[in-house]
């Protein structure tokens, strides 16, 4: 997840696992047809992906509510001493529900169109898309673990 909200990457990489980093983030509804672009800015001015959405559907039945299944986060807090092992290394389970918004589903693509040694996104291939859904105007709330897994 890459997010503009330094509290909201701190809790969920830290505490959770979720893989969160800094970016600026823009999206794009006014493309001149259905279809939504966005790019992620790392630093500012560096465009490191881009992202297409198509909207097809609002999501059917969707309650206000999406989500609540569980989720397996992998927590790794390096050592300060280098070469030794991480200082913690756990697999952290956890549950996030979605709540109010509307919810489609539709055709997605990303792509990574800068090679940059800092950040190298660029390397991941796209085996397979799977299905996409775009949020707007919900809220998320992470439930805390009750037990973590050391690895």
């Amino acid at each position: 997840m890459i997010l503009d909200n330094e509290a909201a990457i701190y809790l969920g990489r830290e505490m959770y696992g979720y893989p969160k980093t800094f970016g600026h983030v823009h999206l794009d509804h006014w493309t001149g047809s259905a279809t939504f672009l966005a790019k992620v800015e790392k630093p500012k001015g560096q465009t490191l992906l881009q992202v297409e959405f198509t909207p097809e559907a609002p999501l059917e039945g969707s309650d206000p509510q999406l989500g609540g299944k569980r989720v397996l986060g992998l927590r790794v807090i390096p050592s300060p001493i280098k070469g030794t092992t991480p200082t913690a290394k756990e697999l952290v389970p956890s549950k996030m529900v979605v709540k109010g918004g509307e919810t489609w589903i539709g055709t997605g693509s990303v792509t990574f169109p800068m090679c940059m040694a800092s950040h190298p996104l660029h390397n991941l291939k796209v085996l397979k898309y799977e299905g996409s859904l775009y949020i707007k105007g919900a809220s998320a709330t992470i439930y805390p673990a009750d037990t973590v897994y050391a690895l």
